[in-house]
C-alpha cells in the first residue's frame, strides 16, 4: 500500500497543486511559467502511469517529452526572473545547448525507449546553476522585503530541492536500469519523494503575493 502512494506522488501532487492554481488569474496564468510547468507535470506524468499501469507499455518516451517541456518552460522562468540582468541573455543560447545535447544523445544514445539520464543530467544541472545564481543575488543585494514572503523565492527553492535532489537519480537511472538492478523502483520512489517536496515548496509560493516579476520572453 504504501509502495503504491509513492508510485502515484508525481502525478497526484502535480494534479493537486493544478486544481489549486485554478483560482489565479488569466492574467496570471498566461505570465507565470511556473503554472505552466505544474500543468505539463500534471498532464505527462499522468499519461506515463496510464501507459505503465493500465496499457503495461513502455512509457519512458514520455519523459523525453517532459525533459524538453519543463526545460524550456523553466528556463523562460529564470529569464524572466533575472530579466534586467546579464544571465537573462544566456538562457536562449542554453536552451538550444540544450537541444543540440539531447540530439547528440538521441542518436548516439539508447533512443527514445530508454530513460534520457544524460538529458535530464546536464538540465538539472543548468537548472541548479540558475537557482544558485538566484541565491546569491539576493545575499549580494538584499532588499526590504522579507525574502520568505516572495512567490520567487519559493518557486525557485522548489526547482532547486527536486532538481539538486534528483541529480544523481537522474544520471544514473539509466545505467542502472541496464545492470537490471534489483529493487530499482526503490529509487524512483525516492525521485517522487523529492518531487511531492518541489510541489509543497510551489503550493507555499502561490499563497504568497505574486513577485515583482514580469513574466514575459
Amino acid at each position: 500500500m504504501t509502495s503504491k502512494i509513492f508510485v502515484y506522488l508525481d502525478t497526484v501532487s502535480p494534479i493537486l497543486l493544478f486544481l489549486f492554481s485554478l483560482k489565479q488569474s488569466r492574467e496570471v496564468w498566461r505570465r507565470d511559467f511556473i503554472l505552466w510547468f505544474i500543468l505539463i507535470q500534471a498532464f505527462l506524468n499522468t499519461i506515463a502511469i496510464i501507459y505503465d499501469q493500465v496499457l503495461l507499455e513502455n512509457n519512458l518516451f514520455i519523459y523525453h517529452i517532459n525533459c524538453i517541456a519543463s526545460f524550456i518552460v523553466l528556463s523562460f522562468f529564470f529569464k524572466a526572473t533575472f530579466k534586467q540582468e546579464k544571465i537573462s541573455d544566456y538562457t536562449k543560447p542554453l536552451i538550444l545547448i540544450f537541444f543540440v545535447f539531447y540530439f547528440i544523445d538521441l542518436v548516439w544514445g539508447d533512443g527514445i525507449g530508454s530513460f534520457n539520464s544524460n538529458t535530464y543530467g546536464f538540465a538539472s544541472f543548468v537548472l541548479v546553476g540558475y537557482c544558485l545564481i538566484y541565491y546569491l543575488k539576493k545575499l549580494l543585494n538584499p532588499v526590504t522585503t522579507n525574502i520568505a514572503y516572495t512567490r520567487s523565492f519559493w518557486y525557485v527553492t522548489g526547482i532547486f530541492t527536486y532538481f539538486s535532489g534528483s541529480f544523481v537519480i537522474f544520471l544514473s537511472y539509466n545505467y542502472l536500469t541496464a545492470l537490471e538492478i534489483e529493487k530499482l523502483h526503490l529509487l524512483w520512489m525516492l525521485h517522487n519523494f523529492i518531487f511531492l517536496i518541489m510541489c509543497i515548496y510551489i503550493f507555499i509560493g502561490l499563497l504568497c503575493k505574486p513577485s515583482p516579476v514580469k513574466f514575459k520572453s
